[in-house]
């Protein structure tokens, strides 16, 4: 009797356990050798494979999520596994289109919203899937896309940097390109937040929209300017009132003393509050007001 080699002589068990150590795009590629391996890779039934592809990248598992706790559907393992390893190729290419990038904000930001909760014990260990976030943003310096020259128009855009909160916009004091970018950025932040025209009872007064949705843009705009103006403060006993930044402070219970707080104190509203006033120097505006208004030299 011939003996059968090749993938047809392996359980779909042992393939599954070796295809779990490679790539996405590896095991996409091993799909299209033969029809054994197209179906072992795209009619897993248990979902095992793509379960264990999505965890291993590596990501948060979303079952441990907030939203997971409350999701009666099934997660899609294989698809929301797709669509990250599609943004994260889209962040890097040069030909890709202004819609693209929007629908790779969008991804970003659900990877955001869906991180695992901090957990008492575990306070300074980092979610996997903001670690993958910052790593891709970093490395492919998407953010600064010359395709979002008019970015004020991005919802989304804004909506990913104000989670951010500038912690991807240092610079070196040699750095003369980085200290333009935050001397514009700061400018043009500072003229959508001291704006009068951009408050109205229409929209409570704050960054919404008339209809109640939040205005991301806006509220980028303030944290650009109160970080700015922080990162000012000379006086040591004011450098400790500086708040948490980035994705790690997204996080549900990323608050100091959160996790060990009073289940039913969930926001943290018992203790002591602090309230800081930030006003523009109007001294800026003296002699100058094309500059300071309307960021023009």
């Amino acid at each position: 009797m011939k003996r059968s080699n090749g993938i047809p002589s392996l359980s779909p068990e042992i393939i599954e356990h070796a295809l779990i150590h490679c790539h996405p795009r590896d095991v996409a590629a091993f799909s299209q050798t033969c029809r054994a391996a197209y179906q072992i890779v795209y009619h897993d039934r248990d979902g095992y494979l793509w379960r264990q592809l999505f965890l291993s990248y590596p990501f948060d598992d979303p079952r441990e999520s907030l939203q997971g706790l409350r999701r009666y559907t099934p997660f899609d393992w294989k698809g929301e596994l797709q669509r990250r390893v599609l943004a994260e190729a889209i962040s890097h290419s040069p030909l890709a289109t202004p819609e693209e990038l929007t629908d790779t904000l969008e991804t970003f930001l659900d990877v955001v919203r869906t991180a695992s909760p901090v957990t008492q014990g575990y306070e300074r260990v980092p979610s996997q899937s903001l670690l993958w976030v910052v790593d891709v943003l970093q490395s492919s310096n998407m953010l600064r896309s010359p395709l979002f020259d008019h970015y004020n128009t991005s919802q989304n855009l804004a909506h990913l940097r104000s989670y951010l909160a500038l912690t991807l916009d240092d610079y070196d004091e040699d750095d003369v390109c980085g200290m333009e970018w935050m001397r514009v950025l700061r400018t043009r932040s500072r003229c959508y937040v001291y704006d009068l025209g951009n408050y109205c009872r229409e929209n409570d007064w704050g960054p919404f929209w008339k209809n109640g949705c939040v205005n991301w843009v806006h509220v980028e705009s303030i944290i650009n300017v109160l970080l700015s103006n922080l990162a000012e403060l000379s006086e040591p006993s004011l450098i400790d009132i500086r708040p948490p930044c980035g994705l790690e402070a997204t996080r549900a219970y990323s608050a100091p003393g959160a996790t060990t707080r009073n289940s039913k104190d969930w926001p943290g509203v018992e203790g002591t509050w602090a309230r800081y006033v930030s006003f523009l120097d109007h001294r800026d505006l003296h002699g100058k007001p094309s500059r300071a208004c309307c960021g023009i030299d």
